[in-house]
């Protein structure tokens, strides 16, 4: 295909995005499928095809279906409404980890600055407590302070602020990657854009830190690589994960005295919110993420339907925290296994990742874009077909509801699976793919 082809490609994309970001909601599955199908069909193709166009061409285009949602309002996730409330709260001076919404409006009614009925009437957790670690509450709350109670403002700077900071991913890259066009891989993919750009998830920030960890860590730059590091985990929790192979790149006094340091940033940045209310709210939310939800899952799903076969209902009271055990000792036994095999910083984080995301009983879209990331430094496919079909989850919003169809997560998880296989050596089979 010329590369005349390819930028009208790239353009059919963009306008593709525009429909997508303003026209399209969740419950319209057939609408939904049929333009995410086309969007990985162009990325795919571009990506095959990367060396025959300029990186100036892949950098605006990169920019620009970015831009072109600064003015959407999220229509696949509501998490944003959470985020303006949980800013307008501490804009109030309540810590946003002591209260429930529903529990808040009892005890102060909804007469605040911000806090009013729109707002709340347009959460989805209102009898949940806040999850989202200090950088979110940061976000939050300066765009609460500019926005005031204008819900679509709040919606602009929340978007604008993860624009920059994707923008600096961007540049970050660019400046790791040298010339390397593989880092459109992350920058053009459709689930980072839609999930990131358009619904205002924070994995962006989490890569972002994270790939600047990477980046100080190798320049030997230790200090600024593990404070990185804790904005990482100040950004999600996941990056926790990777503590135990500290051990392994230094020797003991140094890991010990870094990670004293990285849990120090860590602890100053989580201060502020740190009262009984931010115990007793996270300690909710992890009982209600390891105990209540599930959504997207494999490995639980399996264990589920035994548990029917052989108690009559649904163990995940139990289960939920044994294969959160069974996630802990995997990670264990892997940073024992990297002594051998002295893996990169950006393998350990995308193995961590997969043995939590195989053993959560909760797998949303948005989850994997921090995979799609680290596949700029390990080149993996399967990153790349979990991005794919982990979006068709979407499909099972309906106007009453959602159900989900177990049939896509058993075609998910198996494609994923053979991919993964694929990708370790474990077993060879030959395919194209946008890698080649």
């Amino acid at each position: 295909m010329p590369n005349k082809g390819i930028t009208a490609l790239l353009a059919g994309s963009v306008c593709m995005y525009i429909w997508v970001f303003y026209f399209v909601e969740r419950q319209q599955s057939l609408a939904l499928a049929t333009a995410f199908s086309l969007l990985f069909l162009c990325y795919a193709i571009v990506m095959k095809k990367r060396e025959q166009i300029s990186l100036r061409t892949l950098l605006f285009f990169s920019v620009v279906i970015r831009l072109v949602a600064l003015f959407a309002i999220p229509a696949l996730s509501d998490d944003v409404y959470r985020f303006l409330w949980d800013g307008h709260l501490m804009q109030n001076g309540f810590n946003p980890f002591s209260f429930t919404p529903a529990d808040f409006i009892e005890q102060h009614g909804l007469g605040l600055p911000g806090l009013n009925k729109s707002l709340y009437e347009l959460l989805n957790s209102k009898a949940y407590f806040t999850i989202y670690p200090p950088i979110q509450q940061g976000v939050n709350y300066v765009v609460t302070a500019i926005a005031g109670p204008d819900i679509k403002m709040g919606i602009v700077l929340n978007r604008s602020v993860l624009l920059a900071i994707e923008f600096c991913l961007l540049a970050l890259a660019l400046k790791m990657f040298k010339k390397d066009k593989y880092i459109f891989i992350y920058f053009l993919n459709p689930l980072v854009v839609l999930e990131v750009s358009g619904n205002l998830h924070m994995e962006g920030a989490m890569l972002f830190f994270l790939a600047g960890f990477f980046f100080f860590f190798y320049k030997k730059k230790h200090v600024m690589g593990f404070a990185s590091l804790a904005l990482a985990v100040a950004s999600k929790l996941l990056p926790l994960m990777v503590f135990p192979f500290v051990f392994n790149k230094m020797n003991f006094k140094k890991a010990v005295a870094t990670l004293l340091f990285t849990v120090l940033i860590i602890g100053l940045l989580f201060y502020p919110l740190l009262d009984v209310g931010f115990l007793m709210g996270m300690k909710s939310s992890l009982a209600l993420y390891f105990r209540t939800f599930e959504f997207n899952a494999s490995v639980f799903y399996l264990v589920r339907q035994i548990g029917f076969w052989l108690v009559g209902y649904n163990v995940i009271q139990t289960a939920g925290p044994m294969l959160a055990l069974t996630t802990f000792a995997c990670i264990i036994a892997l940073s024992f296994y990297d002594r051998r095999q002295n893996f990169t910083w950006p393998q350990i984080a995308q193995y961590c990742l997969v043995i939590y995301f195989l053993f959560t009983n909760t797998l949303h879209p948005w989850y994997v874009v921090t995979l799609v990331g680290l596949s700029m430094f390990t080149r993996a496919q399967f990153s790349l077909v979990w991005s794919f079909f982990i979006f068709f989850t979407y499909l099972g919003y309906s106007d009453t509801g959602y159900t989900e169809n177990y049939y896509l997560i058993t075609i998910e998880y198996f494609l994923v699976l053979l991919v993964l296989l694929k990708d370790l050596n474990i077993i060879k089979v030959q395919w194209p793919w946008i890698t080649n």
